[in-house]
């Protein structure tokens, strides 16, 4: 259990207490006072930089933690506390041969027909599965996490039907980070921003315009893992979901979830160009404008 009084920046958002992470502090992070967080009801806390450190609970516990008793003579219970006190940790995805990747032909018509290099199509090791599986007949990106492992893959459909859906995923898109941070994270430092899109195939587009500080969201919702990531990153964010009425009000739902762990004037949303629905309807020139690269 914490010691709230000890807490800076103490702030109390529906269920949870949201506060600066102490150890974060120590390490000069958490600027803005929001790492931390703690479930009203349990007493369970983590920090959202540091979610399954528990090297780094641990040292929030030493330094705010209400101690066991026989803690002040030296005893070193906090262990046992942090195991106690840490909120669940996520189950690990499930890691993908890479072997796949080999059944991958390079095969790019659909999205060369789009205005997308056939070389930001390899770059993210793209292909066509032939092979008799789910993905089969699909454009397929694999997703790679942060020690390069395969944790799932996105199929494109090529022959558009109603029968189908428009895209096929494969393994838990609620722990995907796409692209990979190792793409991405130097980037995302040089301009302190990071743009937030709705389908890979935005992402794509935004490669190919040489805009490359983008997170993919899957879809209309922010999961855990993605915003975790997010305020570790600590950079501004420009939200750009589709221009349609599911992209403009979940585009709102989760700047109202951003700004409870960051500055109002750090969150913005930006729309596609009138007439655009998304951003693989716009040109680079557009895309530049948009996110102002090359005017820095």
């Amino acid at each position: 259990m914490l010691n709230l009084e000890q807490l800076e920046n103490l702030q109390s958002l529906n269920d949870r207490w949201q506060a600066r992470c102490p150890a974060c502090s120590l390490l000069g992070m958490d600027k803005r006072g929001v790492h931390l967080s703690i479930l009203k009801q349990t007493n369970q806390f983590c920090c959202v930089a540091f979610q399954n450190d528990h090297q780094h609970r641990s040292e929030i516990y030493k330094l705010v933690g209400i101690k066991k008793n026989g803690d002040n003579n030296g005893n070193n219970n906090h262990e046992d506390e942090t195991k106690d006190n840490k909120l669940t940790e996520p189950k690990q995805p499930k890691i993908y041969d890479k072997k796949i990747l080999n059944s991958l032909l390079p095969i790019y018509d659909f999205y060369l027909d789009k205005g997308i290099s056939k070389e930001t199509l390899q770059f993210f090791q793209a292909g066509y599965m032939a092979e008799n599986n789910k993905l089969k007949g699909r454009i397929c990106f694999p997703i790679f996490n942060e020690n390069d492992n395969i944790i799932g893959f996105a199929g494109r459909q090529v022959v558009e039907n109603d029968k189908y859906p428009k895209w096929l995923l494969i393994g838990s898109k609620k722990e995907w980070v796409w692209p990979s941070l190792n793409l991405t994270k130097q980037s995302i430092r040089d301009r302190n921003e990071i743009v937030l899109i709705e389908s890979l195939g935005n992402g794509l587009a935004c490669w190919n315009a040489g805009i490359k500080n983008f997170l993919v969201l899957f879809g209309t919702q922010l999961f855990n893992k993605l915003l975790n990531v997010i305020i570790a990153l600590n950079a501004r964010v420009i939200l750009t979901l589709d221009n349609d009425e599911a992209g403009l009000d979940s585009a709102l739902k989760i700047e109202k979830r951003l700004l409870d762990y960051l500055d109002k004037d750090w969150v913005k949303i930006i729309h596609p160009p009138k007439g655009k629905k998304d951003l693989m309807e716009c040109t680079k020139e557009e895309l530049k404008e948009m996110y102002h690269v090359g005017k820095d």
